[in-house]
This record gives structure tokens, sequence and C-alpha cells, in this order.
């Protein structure tokens, strides 16, 4: 009599909600594998595979991926569009204008424009900001 060693392969109920958007943003976002993204998911590779497949064609996504540079320019424009006086007191105690500047960095970028600093003298700067020490003789 001979035994035979059975490989038992783990099989994930069908019947599972999977969420898009989660493996998406694992695949996509995180640069996960379709496995690694199913093993999170709890379903099967073939399902994430199946989800990506979907998104990339999604027309909706493809028009916002070749606009995104539009889209946060419009999206900026809205967020000076509402501040009000007491609304920009406010954001520059807080923030300043660093949501407007990330997103301006952003659509440079997306539209290969450089957005460095060019010609900043850090010593300079800090010097301004730091109270003078005494120098001691």
């Amino acid at each position: 009599m001979t035994a035979t060693a059975t490989k038992t392969k783990q099989i994930r109920p069908n019947s599972r909600k999977v969420d898009r958007c989660k493996a998406i943003d694992l695949v996509i976002n995180h640069g996960l594998t379709h496995q690694q993204a199913a093993d999170l998911s709890d379903c099967a590779r073939s399902r994430i595979s199946e989800i990506i497949s979907e998104a990339k064609s999604d027309p909706d996504i493809a028009l916002f991926a070749d606009n995104k540079d539009k889209v946060f320019e419009g999206l900026q424009r809205k967020l000076i569009n509402l501040a009000d006086d007491d609304l920009l007191k406010s954001m520059l105690n807080k923030r300043g204008f660093t949501d407007v500047a990330i997103l301006q960095d952003k659509i440079s970028l997306l539209r290969g424009q450089a957005t460095e600093i060019h010609d900043v003298n850090i010593r300079a700067l800090i010097a301004s900001i730091t109270p003078d020490k005494e120098i001691e003789s």
C-alpha cells in the first residue's frame, strides 16, 4: 500500500464582497502584486486581476489620468475662490497657503515643469530667523 501526498488548495469563498477601492489602492498606489493584494483582501488573485483590469479600462479613470493637471488646477481655483478674509487669516495662522502650494507643485510636476527652488542661501535664512548669539571672547 503506497501513500500519496495530496496537496490541499485553500479555497476562498466567492460570496465575500471584495473592497474594490482597497484592491485598486494596494496594486496601483502601493505597488503590490495581484497575489499580495488578494492575500490582504482575502480573495482570489484572479478576482484582483479582474478588478484592476476593469479599473484600467474605465473611461472616467483614463480621462482623469490624462487631465490630472487641469483637475487639480480647478480644485486649486475653487479653494482660492472659497476663501474670504476671515478664512485667509485662519489659514495663514494654521498652515499658510501650504495646501494651495502643494497643488501648484503637483500641477507643475504633471506638466513636466521644474518645482525646485534655486539660489537659496539656507544660512542667511536661518540667521534671519534665529536670535543673535553673543560671541564669547
